[in-house]
Parts: structure tokens; C-alpha cells; sequence
């Protein structure tokens, strides 16, 4: 570090080998080449501790630590009073054992907890402090409602993705969170009631695989929706009724509830149609088609007996496929 510090003295993000960290950190020297610094990765599976966190820089404003498990229930991050975007990876596993949410600091904006363990007693683990946090990755944890409710209203970005306990029994609501632009809920609990709460400010909704909608869920008022996919679940044409006019972007793939009957007629916005596996009338998308709207169209390639591992267009039109298993066929695509 002091090496590059000389060379480099407008330096303002290096990445530690996890082999260096502990050597980095425990050198007043080496601490003192790191002043300034705003943007640290210290490599995935450092052996940082909760003491040699305490001699970061306070420059700092991005810090990477996931993987970083030797960190305890005592680390504190709140000496950080600039920063402003904190990974912690998966290292929030287990958190009442691990790193507390006590311990990150009021100045986030951004923050990714993946595969976070908020505890058995959702309450104990709010948010609230986070009163600037603008964007919230936590997929594969298991933030509850509770959690959810203690989001501050600022919000603009969310991951929730296979987050199972966001659910209306658990009384889950975004409603709360009135300028979130950006959810992310493939494979969470979001259910039809959870999906009512849902705030007006939506622009991108991702609720793939949402085991738990019915053929009777329908969307809540979204009038600056311009991308949703509800693809692979269980919503039917109520859903496809209560599309606003506005979206651009719909992947309504594999969804088994969606009949012929359902029509597109009030969403002349849209420009991107992904509907293979699902049973919308041909001339529903041909009507789509003859307004500009890309739609793919359903296709198998059937003959290979391994996985489909690559796929190409050659220059005469023709497709080449090849499998695992080291076949490759040769298709006419124009002849289908």
C-alpha cells in the first residue's frame, strides 16, 4: 500500500487480497496509506475482525466485507460517518451471532445483506435509523414485515427476491414505501393481498414465480408501471385486466391461468410482449404485433437427447445447435 500510494496518490479505491487484509489492517503505516481512500473491496472471505474494522478510514464511502464471516455480533460500522454504501454479502447470516444491525451507520443510501438472517423475532432488527437508505438488496433473507414496515418512505430500489416471509398473514405492506421505483420479489411470499399494497410510484416489477398469487389477483392502480413480469405464477385474466396503459414491457411466460379470452386492447403502450407457455388468443398478439409490440413467437427444437448448451445464427439463416453431450444439429429456421 505504500508502494502504490506514492505512485499513486489520486488512488481512491484499491481492492485487498484476502491473504493481505489482516497484514494491511494491523500496520499503523499501511492504515495511514489508506487516508482518503472512499471506495474499499476487501476480498470475499477475509479474515477482517470487529477490531480491525475499527481502523478503516473514515473517507470511506463504498465498502465491500461480504464473505468477511470472522466479523461478530460486536462489529460496528457507525465510526464510518461517510459512507454511503455498505455489501455485506451473506456475512449477516445468522445476525444475532454475526454483524447487528445496531451497528451500521445513519449515512447509508445503499445497502446489500444477501442471504441475512434478521432473527426469529422480526421486530428486533428494524431499519429505522437508516433514514437516508435508498436502495435495499437483501434476496434470500428473511426479512419479515415487521422489517419491511420499518423501511423508511425515501426508498427508491428493493430486492426481496425469495424472501418467504414477506406475506399477508404476516401482514406485509409496501404501502408505506411511496417513492419505490424498483421491487424485485421473484420467489418471495408475496401473495394477491400483499400485491394491493403495492405504491402508485411502481416502475419495475419483478414477481416471478410467486407460488402463492391466484387467478384472482389484479394489480392495485400503477399508472408509471412500464415493466412487469409475473411470469410462472398462478395469475389469470383479472390480473391481465388490470395492466395500466402505460406498461412497455410484459413477460406473462408459463402462466397456466391465463385464457384465451384475456385481450391487450387497453395497453397501447406496450412494445415488448413475452407470453410463450401461455394461452393468450393468436390474434391478441397479432393485434400487438400490427402496433409495433415485439412478440416472440412459441418454439421447441426437438431431436437432441443432452442438454442444449450453445446456439448460433449462421450467415445462410440456418441455426446451429450443440449439446452437452457434444451433438451438434443444424435447423431451417425459415421453414420453422
Amino acid at each position: 500500500p505504500m508502494r502504490w500510494r506514492a505512485a499513486l496518490p489520486a488512488a481512491v479505491g484499491p481492492r485487498v487480497a484476502k491473504s493481505a487484509v489482516a497484514d494491511v489492517l494491523s500496520s499503523d503505516a499501511l492504515v495511514v496509506a489508506l487516508a482518503g481512500v472512499v471506495h474499499l473491496d476487501l476480498h470475499a472471505g477475509c479474515n477482517v475482525t470487529d477490531e480491525l474494522l475499527l481502523r478503516l478510514p473514515a473517507s470511506l464511502r463504498t465498502l465491500i466485507v461480504q464473505g468477511c464471516s470472522s466479523l461478530t455480533a460486536r462489529a460496528r460500522f457507525t465510526h464510518l460517518t461517510s459512507l454511503t454504501s455498505l455489501d455485506c454479502g451473506s456475512i449477516l447470516h445468522h445476525i444475532r451471532s454475526r454483524v447487528a444491525v445496531a451497528g451500521l451507520p445513519p449515512s447509508l443510501e445503499e445497502l446489500t445483506i444477501r442471504s441475512g438472517t434478521f432473527g426469529r423475532t422480526q421486530a428486533r432488527m428494524p431499519l429505522a435509523h437508516l433514514s437516508r437508505l435508498r436502495v435495499l438488496r437483501a434476496s434470500w433473507s428473511d426479512l419479515g414485515a415487521d422489517t419491511l414496515a420499518s423501511l423508511q418512505p425515501g426508498l427508491v430500489e428493493l430486492d426481496v427476491s425469495r424472501c418467504k416471509s414477506l406475506t399477508a398473514a404476516a401482514a406485509a405492506s409496501f404501502a408505506h414505501l411511496r417513492t419505490l421505483q424498483k421491487l424485485r420479489a421473484a420467489s418471495s411470499g408475496l401473495d394477491d393481498a400483499t400485491l394491493a399494497t403495492l405504491p402508485p410510484s411502481l416502475v419495475y416489477l419483478d414477481t416471478r414465480s410467486c407460488h402463492d398469487f391466484t387467478p384472482a389477483a389484479v394489480l392495485p392502480p400503477l399508472p408509471a408501471l412500464r415493466v412487469l413480469d409475473v411470469s410462472m405464477t398462478k395469475v389469470g385474466d383479472a390480473l391481465v385486466a388490470s395492466l395500466p396503459a402505460g406498461l412497455e414491457e410484459l413477460h406473462i411466460t408459463q402462466c397456466r391461468d391465463v385464457t384465451a379470452g384475456a385481450t391487450l386492447d387497453h395497453v397501447p403502450a406496450l412494445r415488448a410482449l413475452y407470453s410463450m407457455g401461455t394461452a393468450l388468443a393468436p390474434a391478441v398478439v397479432a393485434e400487438c404485433r400490427a402496433r409495433g409490440c415485439a412478440a416472440p413467437a412459441a418454439g421447441e427444437l426437438r431431436g437432441h437427447t443432452s442438454n442444449v448448451t450453445a446456439l448460433a445464427v449462421l450467415a445462410d439463416g440456418r441455426l446451429a445447435s450443440g449439446d452437452e453431450g457434444g451433438e451438434v444439429r443444424l435447423w431451417d429456421a425459415a421453414a420453422g
